[in-house]
């Protein structure tokens, strides 16, 4: 579950600066699938967000949470995780207060820095996949 803002950049900055670390970790990590859990999912619309991807990347990034107004981030997932009957997952987002209950899927990443190697590398660990 991806979240985009202070993730693959910082804060609001929109540059994406990030996304090519997430791009390269996810070439060495080719079981891993990408959900998109980020606002962007619906302010710019799925289609839009799976282009950031690079071409050979996109087929990876195979849908995105419902969006349940006033649910918290978690909510949403959830929902879909019951759904899809997915058994390992984790969530990539730099705002821990979306995730009251389930922080154990949870890689919290610095809103001012953005994703780092050492999230990529928690990241790892909860999916099983170091």
């Amino acid at each position: 579950m991806l979240d985009i803002d202070g993730v693959l950049h910082f804060g609001q900055s929109g540059k994406l600066n990030k996304l090519p670390m997430l791009q390269a970790w996810l070439r060495e990590h080719p079981q891993v699938q990408v959900v998109i859990s980020s606002d962007w999912r619906y302010s710019d619309g799925f289609d839009k967000v799976r282009l950031l991807f690079d071409r050979d990347l996109r087929g990876r990034v195979i849908g995105s949470t419902p969006v349940i107004e006033q649910a918290p981030r978690e909510q949403e997932i959830m929902e879909l995780v019951t759904r899809c009957g997915i058994e390992r997952w984790a969530t990539l987002d730099d705002a821990a207060d979306g995730f009251p209950t389930m922080k154990d899927h949870l890689v919290k990443t610095d809103p001012r820095v953005g994703l780092v190697e050492a999230d990529l590398a928690l990241l790892a660990q909860k999916l099983g996949v170091e």
